[in-house]
């Protein structure tokens, strides 16, 4: 019989195993509740820095924007350091 430990995250991709070393466990109880809070810090600095955009539900709504390839590149400017 063989016994193995896991530490830590595994996944597979294209025939490939990985083991997760940094960041939030994928598929952990607190994981969705991380990812939810984070996209809404990067969705307040993106919305305060952008004051023409707004919010409708869940989405942001962009119309008419001459600038809206400098403004879609905003969105990655403002994530939070990794």
């Amino acid at each position: 019989m063989k016994s193995w430990q896991c530490f830590g995250p595994i996944f597979v991709k294209h025939g490939y195993i990985f083991k997760q070393v940094q960041g939030v466990p994928m598929g952990g109880n607190a994981s969705p509740h991380i990812a939810d809070l984070t996209l809404s810090i990067v969705e307040n600095r993106f919305l305060r820095t952008n004051p023409g955009i707004r919010l409708h539900t869940d989405e942001i709504l962009i119309t008419n924007y001459a600038n809206f390839t400098e403004i879609a590149s905003n969105i990655y400017e403002l994530s939070p350091a990794t």
